[in-house]
């Protein structure tokens, strides 16, 4: 037994010691390490804190500051930790000179990822409360994933306002360099002396919306499912994480604009997907779980709306209203889109069919599909 024990022991320390080479001789990956540790460590350590719970506990003022923390740490490591997959690595530069990316497209892509990422965290955490709550009572069932994702999702918030506003930030610099014909120094690959941006204010002046939403989402609602429920259940909050079933499909959306993919099916699929998911997860959703409250206590539907409290009318219309304006603005793009892809299909298929009257050898053509 002591010698397999030290066998182990020696076959680890190799590995360990294989692997600090392999980082040393190769930055990159010593570099995504000190990035990688943080991103993948914070979460796990959530993970481990909440898995001693049981299902109807509640957290605690200090695990909740914990995990806000942990939050911060995981998302802030995790967009630094895209950006410099797609800097420092072989793989990440081949992405860069192919698609002629700009520091700013480096930084929405990896802001996309972040927002993809937290979506499909907020899904799980959706579904888990659901089902647990719901099939129980849905007004006294509860679940401490409820609270917990809570606490650890009320960083994202105001660190996704930070990442959108790097984006704007980058997007202006980019502007700037370009009309002074200095857009080398937009190449993500070259170093460049420090360039100041426009001030967070200017970009709360530019886009109030994107900024209340945040405000309120990371200050109130957040809130108001960790203390101002009183003694009622989660089933009813689960819905609210289930409303991030969109941001996958709107964060591909960004990072296929970015790959100048804008005219390309996948993209227009993944428009399409965008749209049916936003409509049902942030649009449907809210009328809906008010209509499963009023039918767990037997209220009609519209003497339940008139009934309620005016702050919960205010943050109703506050979440509803953003999320139709969006949507409006989604099939508008859509349908301008469309048209738009369309045309251009016809414009390439009549090159394409111009160019291939020229040859001459009318199988070349045959080849070309015309």
């Amino acid at each position: 037994m002591a010698n397999l024990d030290s066998e182990l022991f020696v076959i680890v320390f190799g590995i360990v010691v294989w692997v600090l080479e392999f980082a040393w001789d190769n930055q990159y990956w010593f570099h995504l390490a000190t990035l990688g540790v943080p991103a993948g460590g914070s979460i796990l350590l959530a993970v481990a804190s909440v898995l001693q719970l049981r299902p109807d506990d509640r957290v605690t003022l200090s695990h909740g500051v914990f995990l806000s923390t942990l939050g911060v740490m995981f998302y802030l490591s995790l967009y630094w930790l895209v950006q410099g997959a797609v800097t420092a690595t072989p793989l990440g530069r081949r992405l860069v000179v192919n698609y002629s990316l700009t520091r700013a497209d480096v930084t929405e892509i990896s802001h996309k990822v972040v927002s993809c990422i937290e979506g499909l965290l907020s899904c799980l955490a959706g579904a888990i409360v659901v089902l647990y709550s719901c099939s129980r009572d849905p007004l006294r069932a509860s679940h401490f994933v409820s609270e917990a994702y809570a606490w650890f999702s009320i960083s994202y918030f105001f660190c996704d306002l930070w990442m959108q506003y790097k984006v704007f930030s980058e997007d202006k610099i980019e502007e700037a360099l370009l009309t002074r014909n200095l857009m080398h120094l937009a190449d993500p690959l070259t170093p460049r002396a420090y360039i100041r941006g426009p001030p967070f204010l200017y970009y709360c002046r530019a886009d109030p919306l994107t900024v209340i939403h945040h405000l309120v989402l990371g200050s109130f609602v957040s809130r108001m499912i960790v203390y101002l429920r009183g003694s009622h259940g989660d089933c009813l909050f689960g819905f609210l994480y289930l409303m991030e079933l969109s941001t996958p499909f709107v964060s591909l959306r960004g990072i296929y604009r970015r790959l100048r993919m804008r005219y390309s099916r996948a993209y227009l699929a993944n428009v399409l997907a965008m749209m049916v998911t936003f409509f049902i997860c942030r649009v449907v959703s809210l009328p809906y779980v008010c209509l499963v409250y009023y039918n767990v206590i037997h209220m009609p539907y519209f003497k339940g709306v008139q009934s309620l409290p005016n702050d919960c009318k205010l943050v109703v219309t506050l979440m509803l209203v953003p999320q139709l304006v969006w949507f409006y603005k989604m099939v508008r793009g859509y349908l301008r889109l469309s048209r738009e892809a369309e045309a251009r299909r016809g414009q390439l298929a009549a090159l394409e069919t111009k160019v291939c009257r020229h040859q001459p050898i009318a199988v070349h053509c045959q080849t070309k599909g015309v």
